[in-house]
């Protein structure tokens, strides 16, 4: 970790810890006799406040009450799950409450100093990581829409993307930046945000005003949430528009079917490219379920997959026909059965 990154964590734990011992110490808050240690808070008070005034905001479609934003859902669920382990990648793992935490200072970077505004389509090139799916909500926190560029693609599609998106801000990492610098030559309005440096800088994102910036974006059910490109097999690629009321309807759905519920530990095998990335991701979180990240470029290791499945006990994976295929032939290879025996839940299509 860079040392940017250990003085912003140790500076967390010292609050968090304070937070633990004023409620040890203090008789009406906590009973020591008759309540258990879990149930302590290491929520500081400002998050406190940031996760009151989203939670009650009243920007909701009114044609369906019922149906919230992407980001609202997401917040419902730090509040209720708060040092529950929200995405684990190796020996890498945040809580609800740290990734929330995380989101709301990459929110108010974007809205301060990128000067983002609602509507605005923001892309995103991350290697699979942590930080990818804090980028995503993010991006949904400010009121803009999500737009995924796949590294692994060629330059020249990339820039076909950037370009039809007119957006003037690329969540990028240390290692995709290069690559993107070859996509915007001449195009001195696309501004890089590498989301490690916002997120693990020592600055504190504790001030009230800021925070409250970002809590009273007012975003609506009805607004865009994700943009995806078709592969443009047949000619220029197209853009799919989907609107948060159209995700949360989805995913709901799939709890209603018990395919995902809160209990589950879900793979992200998905490429960006493909939508179902998101529901793997955000969908997981917004409904209280663990994502297991795979490192970069190993979603199509078999062997690396199933020692990931049987290690974490993952229990939903989403995988496509041919994937299928090629799985089954080496389970009945080598006899690796008992590897995927933790599986609840197999997503085909």
């Amino acid at each position: 970790p860079s040392p940017s990154k250990i003085t912003a964590t140790a500076q967390t734990i010292c609050e968090r810890f304070q937070i633990l011992l004023q409620q040890l110490f203090d008789k009406s808050s906590f009973d020591l006799d008759n309540q258990l240690i879990y149930e302590l808070s290491i929520l500081l008070p400002q998050e406190i406040k940031l996760l009151q005034d989203i939670n009650n905001t009243t920007h909701i479609d009114s044609n369906d009450t019922k149906i919230k934003c992407i980001h609202h859902e997401f917040v419902q669920q730090s509040m209720r799950y708060s040092q529950k382990i929200a995405i684990i990648l190796d020996e890498q793992s945040l809580t609800y409450e740290e990734v929330l935490y995380y989101v709301q200072k990459l929110s108010r970077y974007l809205i301060n100093v990128c000067s983002v505004e609602n509507g605005d389509i923001i892309c995103v090139c991350v290697q699979r990581s942590t930080e990818f799916v804090i980028g995503i909500l993010a991006i949904l926190t400010c009121g803009c829409s999500y737009c995924p560029l796949n590294i692994n693609d060629p330059v020249s599609r990339l820039s076909i993307l950037i370009k039809e998106t007119r957006t003037h801000c690329v969540l990028i990492h240390s290692r995709t930046e290069n690559k993107l610098l070859d996509c915007i030559t001449g195009n001195d309005d696309v501004k890089f945000v590498n989301i490690e440096q916002i997120i693990y800088s020592s600055e504190s994102c504790h001030s009230s005003n800021e925070l409250n910036i970002v809590s009273s974006k007012q975003v609506t059910t009805d607004d865009i949430a994700y943009v995806i490109f078709t592969s443009g097999s047949t000619g220029k690629p197209k853009a799919v528009q989907i609107r948060h009321r159209n995700f949360i309807s989805y995913m709901r759905s799939l709890k209603q079917l018990e395919l995902i519920t809160k209990n589950d530990i879900v793979i992200q095998l998905a490429q960006c490219s493909f939508d179902v990335h998101l529901e793997e991701v955000v969908g997981s979180l917004i409904l209280g379920a663990t994502v297991i990240m795979l490192q970069s470029n190993k979603n199509m290791d078999i062997n690396y997959l199933l020692n990931i499945i049987r290690y974490q006990k993952a229990t939903y994976i989403s995988l496509t026909p041919t994937f299928i295929i090629i799985l089954c032939d080496f389970l009945q290879e080598t006899k690796k059965y008992k590897s995927i025996q933790s599986l609840r839940t197999i997503i085909l299509g």
